[in-house]
């Protein structure tokens, strides 16, 4: 009779713990699920965000007014007139377009890999953060609204980048702290 309660006894906490093992299991898909949603609303705002800042605002100085072309298509020759001219031109003006190109593009590099399981690769990332901002750049190039830069090529890509080195150092942290938990159980 004693061996039999300890049978059921551990059978049901097997049980238990089976039970606790697919639920947290459970969990961790929902969780998956509920940030790839959120992930996705979070990309789609900022992509609308930059559309507008990029072609629409006007304190970017995005106006249809001028309807020439303007291009550079040499590199660095931007930067280094930023860099150049930052007394005249003043610390607003350098720090938005230079880190303003970086910036702009950091959550492109940051939800790619969330979004899409190919770009989990950093090549990949970077490749389409350099499509991205070669579209962009076309798009103000045909459009007349901006213009096309070799420079915003550099640093949207570089953006793009770091957003993805941030995301594989943010993955890293996360599945340290789960493994971790998996271990004190």
């Amino acid at each position: 009779m004693r061996g039999t309660c300890h049978y059921y006894w551990c059978k049901n906490v097997e049980k238990k713990i089976r039970y606790y093992f697919l639920r947290v299991g459970k969990l961790k898909k929902d969780y998956r699920k509920i940030l790839r949603i959120c992930s996705k609303l979070m990309f789609g705002v900022y992509i609308i965000c930059l559309t507008y800042f990029l072609f629409f605002a006007e304190s970017t100085g995005r106006t249809f007014e001028s309807r020439t072309y303007h291009y550079n298509l040499e590199l660095f020759k931007e930067i280094g007139r930023f860099i150049k001219y930052r007394h005249v031109l003043g610390t607003r003006a350098v720090l938005l377009n230079l880190v303003g190109n970086i910036v702009a593009f950091f959550p492109f590099g940051f939800f790619l890999p969330i979004l899409h399981r190919k770009c989990r690769s950093f090549f990949y990332t970077v490749f389409f953060s350099f499509e991205f901002s070669l579209a962009v750049e076309t798009i103000q190039l045909v459009s007349k609204v901006g213009s096309f830069d070799v420079d915003d090529l550099l640093l949207n890509t570089l953006g793009g980048a770091l957003g993805c080195l941030i995301f594989f150092w943010m993955n890293r942290i996360r599945r340290t702290y789960e493994k971790k938990e998996k271990e004190r159980l």
